[in-house]
């Protein structure tokens, strides 16, 4: 291959090393890795994170929890920190009782989600750092008998195909996934053709899509 563009949720540089021993032109997409610098296509997590928040506090919920995803993932500890940051700024602390994570799976999230609905008093709300956890947030509000979004408010992240069917309609950030593969293309490329080009980095930035799954604050939250 004349150039090669890893997109790995490993924590282990070793293959990415390997490549540029050997020379290959390469591009990182979505995934950092703190001990390279390479070129790199990626997402922009904190300004989209502070969207996504924004919709839930406009909405009046003060007691947003979060479910993050691995925190071997560059991202996921980004929109970690996107949102202490916003929950600092505007309630003037982060309540570490909100948190939660898991391993971007509908699994991970039932259980992170039955954690946190579990405590008392619940969260009114949840910024969920990945679609297919946050269906499982969905179904285990169903279980609990929850109320989405009278009760409980979800936001998810990245708009898969199964995001926006009728019987889903999960409110979520967008990833624009074909100018997130186009930049890495026109990266790699550019790289092939001249190896000695300064290093560059791109990011897409998600649209929040607002759907049937967020709310106002209930009146009376438990």
């Amino acid at each position: 291959a004349d150039g090669i563009i890893p997109m790995t949720p490993a924590s282990d540089d070793r293959d990415v090393q390997a490549l540029i021993a050997a020379g290959v032109p390469t591009v990182l997409l979505v995934r950092r890795h703190e001990q390279v610098q390479l070129d790199f296509c990626g997402i922009e997590n904190t300004h989209s994170m502070q969207v996504a928040l924004q919709h839930l506090w406009a909405l009046g919920h003060r007691r947003i929890g979060f479910i993050g995803g691995p925190q071997t993932f560059s991202g996921a500890v980004e929109r970690l920190a996107a949102y202490e940051k916003f929950m600092l700024g505007k309630a003037g602390e982060v309540d570490r009782t909100l948190i939660d994570y898991g391993e971007y799976s509908i699994e991970s999230g039932s259980g992170a989600a039955t954690r946190l609905l579990r405590r008392s008093p619940a969260p009114t709300a949840l910024m969920v750092a990945e679609d297919m956890m946050a269906l499982g947030a969905l179904i285990v509000a169903k279980e609990l008998g929850v109320r989405v979004p009278d009760d409980l408010s979800i936001v998810g992240w990245d708009d898969l195909f199964v995001s926006g069917l009728p019987q889903v309609s999960l409110t979520t950030m967008q990833v624009p996934k074909w100018e997130l593969g186009g930049n890495a293309a026109r990266l790699l490329l550019r790289r092939i053709a001249d190896r000695s080009a300064a290093l560059d980095t791109r990011l897409v930035r998600p649209q929040l899509i607002v759907r049937s799954t967020t709310g106002p604050v209930p009146a009376d939250p438990k």
